[in-house]
């Protein structure tokens, strides 16, 4: 993590919608414990038919986008 990884990470546990779901707030804080990030360009490999077919309809579907 960059110091605006951990900058932008500690703003995002700040915003409402992070404290009212306890999963993304602890997701975050262990983020932030071991200093490492997740980034959707890895989900890549399984083609880019997947992320746009599978990946994000189902993010934006369950409202689970963290």
């Amino acid at each position: 993590m960059t110091k605006m990884d951990i900058k932008r990470t500690k703003e995002l546990l700040n915003e409402d919608f992070v404290k009212k779901n306890k999963a993304w707030h602890d997701d975050l804080n262990l983020a932030l414990k071991l200093k490492v990030k997740a980034e959707i360009q890895v989900l890549s490999s399984h083609g880019f038919e997947f992320l746009t077919d599978h990946y994000l309809p189902e993010k934006l579907t369950t409202g689970d986008w963290i």
